[in-house]
């Protein structure tokens, strides 16, 4: 479903106004067993990504084809990757689409496939282990989240490398109580840094990497959770103080603890680097209500840094907080279990 949200962003000298003037539409909605599974939707250099996971691809989306043509030709497929997909794509030039194969001949494979339609080059390469759940890119660089660490590599716009030449970088984030290397399976990205969150309980970390260091390292903010708490991927947030914010939820599976909403100040300091990321403030949120992959905590940030909007699945409402002093503006009922967030405009 491509949704138009009938907000315009308008350049005012050094600032930004924001017009609200249309009701949201949905513009394309297409629904037909060809589609195979579209589970992922990514967001890279403008266009958009869905992964389509049975048919072992993806589909490259424009939105100025979506508002040109009402969606016809606005799309096009491409093979690459296999079983529940993950993928990057840069400067949508090329793709990085990985498989998800634990073991077996496709353990650890990344498909990189051309973009243009001059560019029908392709190639795979492998990682160390597999089980991927996760890529993106930043800076240059693409990042994998397979089942051991997190993995890199350079990025290849012009498809001039080919599988032996293809440098893959391994960067270990430690261990669990067992002894099995701790890995991750969602990134976000704040300015150079990729973020991720580690381990549960006792074990959780918030993991920063410089994307455009010479020898990136796994910067990494022990959080200390009581056992059975796990944390939600970060998501990132400038305030209006300056502040340069990561925000997660630790919750629980079966509701028996007090879900928190965890503030971690990224920059202190202000000197650009994350090495004396902090947590500077937490706050009491309601009840998840977790079921697979469902059922999670979401905070979306409102552009302009003076809110963020929270979902408690749990008990049905929306909560909007203050990241002025983290109080609690708004609580609104709106029964189900509230999820996914989205905010647009200011």
């Amino acid at each position: 479903m491509a949704i138009e949200s009938g907000v315009v962003k308008q350049e005012h000298g050094d600032h930004y106004h924001w017009h609200f003037n249309a009701q949201p539409k949905t513009s394309v909605k297409r629904l037909d067993e060809a589609q195979g599974n579209p589970a992922h939707v990514y967001l890279y250099s403008g266009n958009f990504y869905l992964a389509n996971d049975k048919k072992n691809g993806l589909t490259m989306v424009t939105p100025t084809g979506v508002r040109s043509s009402g969606g016809k030709g606005a799309d096009r497929f491409i093979s690459a990757g296999g079983g529940h997909i993950t993928l990057a794509a840069v400067d949508n030039t090329v793709a990085y689409s990985t498989w998800i194969d634990r073991d077996g001949e496709n353990m650890g494979r990344v498909d990189v496939v051309g973009l243009t339609s001059q560019a029908a080059k392709s190639y795979s390469f492998k990682l160390p282990s597999g089980g991927i759940h996760g890529a993106t890119e930043n800076s240059g660089r693409v990042f994998f989240a397979p089942a051991d660490g997190v993995c890199w590599v350079d990025a290849d716009r012009n498809l001039s490398r080919h599988a032996e030449s293809v440098t893959v970088n391994h960067l270990a984030i430690g261990e669990d109580a067992e002894g099995k290397p701790l890995r991750t399976g969602a990134f976000a990205n704040h300015r150079n840094y990729v973020l991720f969150n580690s381990g549960r309980g006792p074990a959780a970390r918030l993991c920063m990497v410089d994307a455009t260091s010479a020898k990136p390292s796994v910067l990494q903010l022990k959080l200390d959770l009581a056992v059975g708490k796990s944390l939600s991927t970060p998501v990132t947030v400038k305030t209006r103080a300056g502040e340069e914010l990561a925000l997660m939820f630790q919750e629980s599976a079966d509701g028996s603890q007090v879900d928190k909403l965890i503030a971690v100040d990224l920059d202190p300091n202000r000197d650009g680097k994350f090495d004396d990321a902090k947590v500077t403030r937490t706050l009491e949120v309601g009840k998840s209500k977790i079921e697979g992959h469902d059922g999670h905590h979401e905070v979306a940030a409102c552009v302009g840094g003076r809110f963020v909007v929270l979902t408690n699945p749990g008990d049905g409402s929306i909560w909007v907080v203050s990241l002025t002093d983290f109080s609690v503006q708004a609580k609104l009922s709106v029964g189900g279990s509230p999820t996914r967030l989205i905010s647009v405009g200011s």
